[in-house]
Parts: C-alpha cells; structure tokens; sequence
C-alpha cells in the first residue's frame, strides 16, 4: 500500500506509473486530500475534506486552466469533526 497526502500524491503517481504490470497488481494507492486530479491506478481510493481550504484553492486557481483540478473533496466535513 502506498498512502500519500497532498502534494505526495503527485509523486506516488509517477511512481506508480514506473512499476511494472507485476508490480501493480502487488501495489495499491491510498491518497489524502491529493492534489492530482486522478489516481494512476484508476481508483478512487482518496478522502478529501470539503472544507480543506487549501486543496479547494487549488481547484479554484485550476479554474485558469494552468493546471488540473485536484479531486474533488468525497468525504462529509462532519467525519472529520
């Protein structure tokens, strides 16, 4: 299991997307509050906190098209009180 958080969740993709066939079947990601807009092993294994004000403020400069949205927040905000 490979668990990354924020801006790690950039990096856990590169990874994972330089492991062979054998090694992702072996392998599964687990992201909090990513700032990637999707996971590379097409899951959608993540929790975002919708009142995370700095991942929402990220999706909102994403709006200018300088880059990808990160995920959208999955989570109820009363899980996290």
């Amino acid at each position: 299991m490979l668990v990354a958080h924020a801006e790690g969740t950039l990096y856990a993709d590169k990874v994972y997307n330089l492991l062979t066939s054998a090694q992702k079947q072996a392998v599964s990601l687990v992201f909090i509050a990513p700032a990637a807009s999707s996971m590379a092993d097409g899951s959608t294994n993540y929790m975002t906190n919708p009142r995370d004000n700095i991942i929402s403020a990220m999706r909102t400069i994403a709006l200018n098209g300088r880059f990808p949205a990160p995920l959208a927040a999955n989570r109820n905000a009363v899980a996290f009180s």
